[in-house]
């Protein structure tokens, strides 16, 4: 039996946080945000989500927080600075009714996040899971991991014949 106990992560928040009202997790690539909304909630035309290279902002129509009817009053339910810039033009959104917003970003550079938003406590980068799947590696990269893993089992193979 190994002493080894595997670490495992919340997939809402695998690599990245959960916090009172959202959750984010991230891959080298990309991030995906998990954000809480009320069961009033149904209609995407109650919401307002804005992202920018720089910046997110994700706000709801106040009638499905308070059940007053106030339909040009907003809420920011996420407002923030992130942490580095994404691509504005590849963010896709959905809601999810009764249960959240799911907003996918794509990072500019591919690096590892502390944090999704300036302010927000920072995750310890020691702590995450840096390994890539293979699909995601460039070609150049998969091409140099074939010849080591081939170069690797020439090794065992002659190790094998000179028993």
């Amino acid at each position: 039996m190994s002493d080894y106990t595997a670490r495992v992560q919340d997939p809402d928040s695998y690599n990245g946080a959960s916090h009172d009202n959202f959750s984010w997790s991230q891959s080298i690539s990309d991030l995906d945000v998990l954000l809480n909304i009320p069961s009033s909630l149904m209609s995407p035309r109650d919401l307002k989500v804005s992202v920018s290279s720089k910046k997110i902002k994700v706000a709801i129509r106040e009638k499905n927080i308070t059940g007053a009817d106030s339909p040009e009053k907003w809420s920011h339910l996420l407002n923030g600075q992130l942490s580095f810039p994404v691509k504005q033009n590849e963010t896709i959104w959905s809601l999810i009714p009764n249960q959240h917003i799911h907003i996918h970003l794509e990072k500019a550079a591919e690096r590892w996040w502390e944090a999704l938003i300036v302010g927000e406590p920072k995750i310890k980068l020691s702590e995450i899971d840096c390994s890539r799947d293979y699909s995601e590696l460039k070609p150049i990269e998969q091409s140099k991991l074939q010849e080591l893993m081939w170069y690797q089992q020439q090794k065992l193979l002659s190790r094998s014949s000179d028993k």
